[in-house]
């Protein structure tokens, strides 16, 4: 979807959907780079939309995030190969 510079978009909420049942309220609100980000976001207060992505994607580029994600990622495909 492409937007005009000058179009009015806000952010309703951001929820995380886990991999695995959550145990507590409290697991709801806390994300990991394997977990997916459900964004709802509107514009100009007539339409509403949904999207979901993974958290990782949103961090990467980051320059703050860049080396979490890094990490992560050579984490997973050790884990993936089984040398751990």
């Amino acid at each position: 979807m492409g937007l005009e510079q000058h179009q009015l978009v806000y952010t309703v909420s951001l929820n995380f959907r886990k991999h695995e049942p959550p145990l507590t309220g409290q697991d709801l609100a806390v994300g990991y780079l394997d977990d997916l980000l459900i964004m709802s976001f509107g514009l100009w207060d007539k339409t509403s939309h949904f999207v979901e992505v993974e958290v990782q994607e949103v961090l990467r580029g980051h320059e703050i995030c860049e080396d979490i994600v890094g990490a992560y990622e050579r984490a997973r495909k050790v884990f993936q190969e089984g040398h751990i």
